[in-house]
C-alpha cells in the first residue's frame, strides 16, 4: 500500500541538491523525476498525496509516521587534485575516496 510521496534529496553534485520524487511503500521506496524541476517534482508528490488521502478517506498524509529519506551521497568533481575527500551527511566523517578504488 502506498503511504506517501515525498521530494526527497538524492545526490548533492558540487554543492548543488539533485532531487526526486519519492514514492513511500511500506519498507520499499520508488524514485522518479530526477529530469523535473523542484517546483514540478512538489507539484507531482502533492497532487500523489492528495488523491491517496481520499482513497484512505482522511484530510492528509501523516508525514510523521514515514520513515525518513535516505541521506544523499555528496559528490564533489573537484579536478584539481588528485585524491578527494567526501564528507558523510549523516556522521560528519571525512573519507578519502581513492581509498575505495
Amino acid at each position: 500500500e502506498l503511504e506517501a510521496a515525498r521530494v526527497v534529496t538524492t545526490a548533492i553534485v558540487n554543492g548543488e541538491p539533485q532531487t526526486a520524487v519519492e514514492l513511500v511503500e511500506g519498507v520499499n521506496r520508488h524514485r522518479f523525476g530526477e529530469g523535473l524541476e523542484p517546483v514540478e517534482q512538489l507539484w507531482l508528490a502533492g497532487q500523489i498525496n492528495t488523491h491517496l488521502a481520499e482513497l484512505k478517506g482522511v484530510q492528509d498524509v501523516d508525514y510523521g509516521s514515514l520513515p525518513p529519506p535516505e541521506p544523499p551521497k555528496i559528490i564533489n568533481d573537484d579536478s584539481s587534485s588528485s585524491s578527494s575527500s567526501l564528507t558523510s551527511s549523516t556522521t560528519g566523517e571525512q573519507y578519502d575516496s581513492d581509498a575505495w578504488r
